[in-house]
Formats: structure tokens, C-alpha cells, sequence
């Protein structure tokens, strides 16, 4: 019994900690763009043409890199299932 409460103790510290740490972490900008707070208007006055150019979708190739850039095509709308 006593094994079994200091693993559940350790445990549940653990997962304080994880939730702690995953609550804190932003998302790191790319170029003066930030995920979920950008707008397609920033994104284009940021860049420049891109390769692929759709209404959910834009791609922009670079001599190091390729950037894929998913846009909303409404509004955002999270429902959880129980």
C-alpha cells in the first residue's frame, strides 16, 4: 500500500509538472509571423509571392526552405467530444 501511494505521488508531480511546462510554452515566431495570431494580410505584407497561392492554402519557396501556410477559411470552433 505504501509503494502504491509514493508512485501515485509521483506521478501525480509528474503530471503537475507536465501541464506546469505545457501551459507556459508559446509558439515561436517565423519571420514576424506568429501562429494563430497573424493574419493573412501580415503573412503577405511579410513575404513575398508566394509559389502556391489559394484561399486555405499558401506555400513560398526559399533558397533553404519551403514554408506551407494553412488559413482559416472560417471561424474557429472547437467542440470536444465526451
Amino acid at each position: 500500500m505504501r509503494a502504491f501511494r509514493l508512485i501515485l505521488g509521483r506521478l501525480s508531480g509528474l503530471l503537475f509538472l507536465v501541464l506546469v511546462i505545457a501551459g507556459s510554452v508559446e509558439c515561436a515566431g517565423w519571420r514576424g509571423i506568429l501562429p494563430l495570431h497573424s493574419t493573412r494580410t501580415d503573412v503577405e505584407r511579410q513575404l513575398e509571392k508566394p509559389l502556391t497561392n489559394r484561399p486555405d492554402l499558401a506555400v513560398y519557396d526559399y533558397e533553404m526552405e519551403r514554408v506551407s501556410i494553412q488559413y482559416s477559411t472560417g471561424p474557429c470552433n472547437v467542440k470536444f467530444s465526451v
